[in-house]
């Protein structure tokens, strides 16, 4: 084709689109010729040649024969033909050794793990997609610069292909972060033993991996020859097609690279050069290839070494390319400096580069500086406000003066108790304000508290105890038991602290720690198999709360929510900000916030600022969202940490109605004392900014420095993956005992002058296109899962640890409601584990097992049983070949749901498990749900049956069945049933008599105040006066669906008198079918079934008619035992009362003893529901009828007996013998007698005593 564009006046823009359009027409490969040639004529003797070709005809090679030979043409000259054809080439190919091809390539390809894929490492999520089509960048050397790389490369002895390749390798490392990479290279494919080949015209070039690992302590010297001497051998092999390349890699067949790399030492400028006539003159040549491959690097030798980048604008930006350029020239020349120096010393930034890095990164480092410590600036703050607000908790409060006075008390007797700078103090309190009381106490004295949860397993406890060496403990006496348990720990008791405070000093005691002591140590997951003590000094601390509290601009007006436990870092940043400004902080009790609950405290309590897990935010704006737009009342900050934030999770809270808070992403570990950076994400709320797919980390908090390293301490460039290290003053002393693991993560900071360190996170982040930090990964195998940080290899180190396992890897993967741990075990040669029922058998073992040692939140969701850990071809673990965990490998047998309650309970466990669907046996925590789970599936259900379920139902009753159940029997709260009688700590369930009430237990409580928890299990009907009981066995698994709301797995303590013993019997039967543990089962005077025994201690029980008098002095008794610490003001005051008046019991017990006001409702209702004559009669009626289908059941746990004076011996050995055949090992525990009567023997110090001891014995 020719034009005539003499007069064109655009003529360079219009020749650039002219070759566009020509290269954008493609060619149909069914019609020749594949090539087009179109001439423009520009002027009088000037012509532009645009000659587009399909790369399948022929290679780069063969283009300039080709033109040469046209050129020989046009000059007149005669073109020899080429010796041999291309059937030849074919034909040789055909002849070679495939076997010996593919020994080849398996050894080339043994150390690559995994293929190298540029575009997904430099700046991915960063970088929005552009249009479709492609673009090109091109750089070029300087004479000089050409001159000194080829001198470089004749002294080495190796080609400027293999410098080009050595550097593009080193490149590719850096970017990538692989230990091993690989691009692919185009090779000239003409076989040397083939005759003529070089003359020859066709598609001969092939395109092969390069695979290589730059190590950085390889010189510059040795690398150069590592890389020549695997191009020589590659080429008795190049002929190797690339697909088959790629199935040897043992990865599956898919692509090994993203990028290739063209050397062309023969460009068609100097074909036209060579061969042009002497009157014909060429101009500059543009060459433009486009390939399939995201990145073409096209390199050309000449005078000036010349690099051409084709990318694809889907994978790359025009900014990242220029970057890449810029990064290979500049280390193409550092190579040539100093063939001596380390490959991890170079690189691939200027000098001038380096240094605007590294005072971005230093920016924040000195924004804060040294000051007081936290506690003497909480005491300046309760000197200011003294009166003002400090904590609230569960209906009680402190003011800023209180809370002063009470901490300092206690830091007076922890200093004489020898507590003082670095001594560490273990504390282990249930959540209130003691807990933060205590807190501040250990730093006013000195010393450095030890975070210590109550509801951690014993073991780790004990561990974390002996690690740490704190040398007193400050607990509460429930606790005490087992924390004490074979350790010499001295302890004080919270709970009885008026006894040995008083007269202590209320003064702030003198100040006797310096900024670089300890004021905490919180551990945190080890890699090792056990966890690691983070030790914060308080300089750190303090540091970090004035730098939080301005930065969130906190004031006295604020108040602040304490949501995390205090065992974890986010409890410091919840407390302690606030504190410092004279803000109030509410603190949650123990029990979980459902959405709605959040939101109901929220508002009532007018909080104003917020800090969650990033797991719990996302399900409450999940919530929130589906229910409409809401008011957040005083709601202005919201603050998240823990893990990686999702874009939906903002879109949710929007749609929630949340559009006008401060919303921060935060990002820290707790050995950097908190939050490091943090992003404001209130524009996405807003609308003002669109929201990105990933959000960003942000940039640094005032106090710390943020680089991002790669492997070999160097800084990278914009947009590539880098380990985030943290500086600045507010790192961790380091681990506590463990000087190896404290050098090995916190270490010298390179670009400090002043002796700083840097701590390495093993998080990888890479900064976007405005210089924000973008988290993108971890270096090892540690996860964030629910905002808890877990290191597998402690998992793993705590399942090889059991008999039954010989090998164990845990990892995270996604599940439907976020990423779960996941366990693969190979089972030891002598355990089974070859069928379904010898699997679940072996799981329930190990699960059972973990328990014991590790907090729930590390439990693997699944358990998967394998032959043997898959391995990759080069005999390394092949992660990809594990199978992924399936929640239905963990279901029961299926049997559908019936009622379309079942089906609809049904559709809402498989929608937030996320499996296809539930059978009616199914249990909610056996296929994978937690706690969060839990509350989106309360919350849905809630939502969509219009019910009022509390999460302690689904722990009571965790399967769809038993779930719909109780939705179905109108029992949202079935444990409402279940009456805390006093005391804490392991739970004693006490059965009611055939009278129905519990209050009969009081004095059996106040025994047990200090051992365990009592609790009564009352009839309903003194909850619902019209219920009736359906049958002996509904109401006994209404029972066992009671207690186990309270605790949801054994060992259970359980006892029972009269009727209650015989209650008490049947449900630990039905426990104990169950697969649960009773460990106690004591029987005061238990019921025979008919014809057992005595049938006439049955009518005992039925009341008599009392005076008003006496009635009166039963309920001043009841009361009394209920309260014995106002036992003698109850006496004093209630006993002058002359007439017996509800109303007035009710005023009297709300002025005087400190009831929240459902819990004073409930008292006083169900005392006057106990002394309600015609109730009562009603309930023992119904009881006797339904106990005649009572008969005892078999039992493992055998029965410990006491039997009041109301029964003859014989009759009792009767009892005995009867219930004995019943029990497993066919005898009874223990049997007592009772010198009392039947109605008063709970009452008798004797059984008291007695069964006091017995209980311990099983305790302990």
């Amino acid at each position: 084709v020719e034009h005539d564009w003499r007069a064109n006046e655009a003529v360079p823009a219009a020749l650039d689109g002219l070759a566009e359009e020509e290269r954008l027409r493609g060619f149909d490969l069914l019609a020749a010729p594949l090539l087009r040639l179109t001439l423009v004529r520009t002027g009088e003797q000037r012509y532009h040649l645009i000659y587009t070709n399909h790369h399948i005809l022929m290679d780069g090679w063969s283009n300039s024969r080709l033109l040469g030979e046209v050129l020989q043409r046009y000059a007149g000259q005669f073109a020899s033909h080429a010796p041999g054809r291309y059937r030849d080439y074919i034909a040789w190919l055909q002849r070679q050794d495939a076997t010996l091809s593919e020994h080849f390539w398996k050894q080339q390809l043994q150390g690559l793990d995994e293929p190298t894929r540029l575009a997904q490492a430099i700046a991915a999520g960063a970088r929005a997609p552009l249009e479709e089509g492609h673009g090109s960048h091109g750089c070029t050397l300087d004479e000089a610069q050409t001159r000194s790389l080829g001198e470089f490369a004749r002294q080495q002895k190796v080609t400027v292909n293999t410098l080009v390749q050595a550097a593009w390798l080193l490149l590719l490392q850096r970017c990538t972060g692989q230990d091993t990479v690989v691009f692919g290279a185009t090779v000239s494919g003409r076989p040397a033993e083939l005759k003529g080949v070089e003359q020859q015209i066709g598609l001969f070039i092939n395109t092969l991996p390069v695979v290589a690992a730059p190590l950085p302590q390889l010189s510059v010297s040795d690398w150069l020859q590592a890389v020549q001497e695997r191009n020589l051998a590659l080429r008795d092999f190049e002929h190797t097609p690339l697909y088959d390349v790629q199935r040897w890699a043992g990865l599956g067949g898919e692509a090994l690279f993203d990028n290739i790399l063209v050397f062309e030492n023969y460009p068609v400028s100097e074909a036209l050069e060579k061969g042009s006539p002497a009157q014909l003159q060429f101009g500059a040549v543009g060459n433009h290839e486009q390939t399939n491959y995201p990145l073409t690097l096209s390199v050309f030798v000449a005078e000036r070494l010349s690099f051409d980048y084709s990318y694809s604008y889907q994978h790359f930006s025009g900014a990242v390319i220029r970057q890449l350029a810029e990064g290979l020239q500049h280390l193409l020349l550092a190579m040539i400096g100093n063939p001596g120096q380390c490959l991890g010393d170079l690189s691939l930034l200027s000098d001038g580069q380096r240094t605007v890095v590294e005072q971005e990164s230093r920016r924040a480092a000195g924004q804060v500086g040294r000051g007081l410590n936290i506690h003497q600036l909480i005491e300046a703050q309760a000197a200011r406000t003294p009166d003002a607000v400090a904590l609230l908790c569960a209906g009680e409060q402190l003011s800023y003066g209180q809370f002063n006075q009470r901490a300092n008390q206690l830091a007076h007797k922890l200093i004489e108790q020898g507590v003082g700078p670095d001594v560490r103090v273990g504390i282990a309190v249930e959540r209130g304000l003691d807990m933060i009381v205590g807190l501040l106490a250990v730093l006013k004295a000195g010393g450095a508290y030890v975070p210590l949860d109550p509801e951690y397993p014993q073991e780790r406890l004990h561990y974390m105890m002996q690690d740490s060496g704190i040398q007193l403990l400050l607990t509460q006496s429930p606790l005490l038991e087992r924390l004490q348990d074979g350790l010499a720990v001295p302890y004080l008791c919270l709970d009885q602290a008026p006894v040995w405070l008083a007269g202590m000093a209320q003064g702030n005691p003198p100040e006797r720690s310096s900024a670089e002591n300890l004021a905490y140590v919180m551990y945190t997951s080890g890699s090792t198999g056990r966890p690691k003590g983070v030790g914060i000094t308080h300089n750190a601390l303090s540091q970090h709360a004035r730098a939080t509290a301005s930065h969130f601009n906190m004031t006295a007006a604020d108040r602040g929510l304490q949501f995390s436990t205090f065992n974890f870092d986010a409890f410091v940043e919840q407390l302690y900000p606030a504190l410092i400004r004279g803000a109030s902080v509410v603190i949650r009790g123990k029990a979980l916030w459902d959405s709605e609950t959040f939101y109901r405290e929220l508002i009532e309590q007018g909080i104003s600022i917020v800090d969650l897990s990033t797991a719990y935010w996302f399900m409450l704006g999940k919530d929130f969202a589906a229910k409409g737009p809401r008011d957040f009342g005083r709601l202005r900050q919201l603050n998240l940490g823990g893990e990686a934030m999702p874009a939906e999770g903002v879109a949710a809270w929007k749609q929630a109605g949340l559009k006008h808070a401060c919303l921060l992403n935060t990002y820290g570990p707790t050995e950097a004392t908190v939050s490091a950076t943090a992003h404001d994400c209130g524009a996405y709320l807003k609308g003002t900014e669109p929201l990105p797919a990933v959000i960003p980390l942000g940039k640094a908090l005032p106090g710390r420095s943020i680089y991002l390293l790669d492997s070999s301490g160097n800084l990278p460039l914009k947009g590539v993956m880098g380990e985030l290290m943290i500086g600045g003053d507010l790192l961790a002393r380091g681990y506590h005992d463990r000087p190896g693991l404290t050098a090995e993560r916190f270490i010298p900071d390179p670009f400090s002058s002043d002796g700083g360190r840097l701590y390495r996170s093993g998080d990888l982040a890479r900064y976007d296109a405005e210089g924000v930090i973008e988290y993108a990964g971890r270096i090892d195998h540690q996860v964030k899962i629910r905002g808890f940080r877990i290191e597998m290899g402690e998992i793993e180190a705590r399942l090889l640890e059991l008999t039954p396992v010989r090998e164990a890897l845990v990892l995270a993967q996604d599940g439907a409601s976020g990423p779960q741990l996941v366990a693969y075990v190979v089972p030891a040669a002598q355990v089974a584990a070859d069928t379904p029922q010898a699997q679940a058998q072996l799981r329930e073992q190990l699960k059972a097992a973990l328990k014991e040692v590790l907090p729930d939140y590390m439990l693997p969701a699944h358990l998967l049983f394998l032959e043997a850990l898959p391995l990759s071809p080069n005999g390394k673990l092949d992660r990809k070949a594990l199978p992924k965990a399936d929640a239905s490998l963990l279901q029961q047998a299926y049997i559908a749901p019936q009622s379309e309650l079942e089906q609809q309970v049904a559709a809402i466990w498989a929608q937030v498990l996320g499996v296809d669907q539930v059978g009616l046996d199914d249990n909610f925590f056996e296929l994978g749900g937690h706690s969060l789970d839990a509350l989106r599936l309360i919350g849905a259900i809630n939502q969509a049956l219009a019910v009022q379920l509390s999460i302690n139902a689904l722990f009571t009753a965790p399967t769809v069945g038993q779930l719909a159940g109780v939705i179905a029997a109108g029992q949202p709260d079935s444990a409402q049933n279940v009456i805390a009688l006093g005391g804490s700590g392991q739970p004693l369930f006490c059965f009611h008599p055939a009278g129905g009430s519990v209050y009969g237990y009081l004095p059996l409580a106040a025994q047990l105040r200090d051992r365990c928890a009592v609790y009564g299990v009352l009839h309903q009907a003194y909850l619902q006066t019209d219920w009736s009981e359906v049958s002996w066995q509904a109401m006994i698994e209404r029972y066992v669906a009671s207690i186990r709301q309270v605790q949801p797995s054994g060992p259970y303590y359980l006892a029972g008198w009269s009727l209650g013993g015989s209650i008490a019997m049947d449900v630990a039967s039905e426990l104990e079918a169950a697969g649960e543990t009773v460990r106690f089962l004591g029987l005061l005077d238990p019921t025979p079934p008919q014809g057992a025994g005595d049938d006439q201690i049955q009518t005992q029980e039925m009341p008599v008619t009392v005076t008003a008098e006496s009635e009166w002095q039963a309920i001043i008794d009841k009361l009394c035992q209920q309260f014995p610490g106002s036992a003698e003001m109850i006496e004093s005051r209630l006993r002058r009362e002359a007439e017996l008046d509800w109303q007035s019991i009710h005023g009297w017990v709300a002025g005087n003893i400190p009831l929240a006001p459902g819990e004073l409702d409930r008292v006083v209702g169900l005392f006057k529901a106990e002394f309600d004559a015609s109730l009562v009669s009603a309930v023992f009626n119904d009881l006797s009828a339904l106990s005649a289908a009572y008969a005892y059941r078999p039992l493992r746990v055998a029965p410990r007996l006491w039997w009041s004076s109301d029964y003859a011996r014989e009759r009792i050995q009767i009892m005995e013998q009867a219930m004995g055949r019943e029990v497993q090992g066919g005898e009874i525990a223990a049997s007592y007698h009772i010198e009392a009567r039947h109605e008063a023997m709970v009452d008798s110090r004797a059984l008291l005593e007695s069964f006091t001891e017995q209980l311990l014995t099983c305790l302990n």
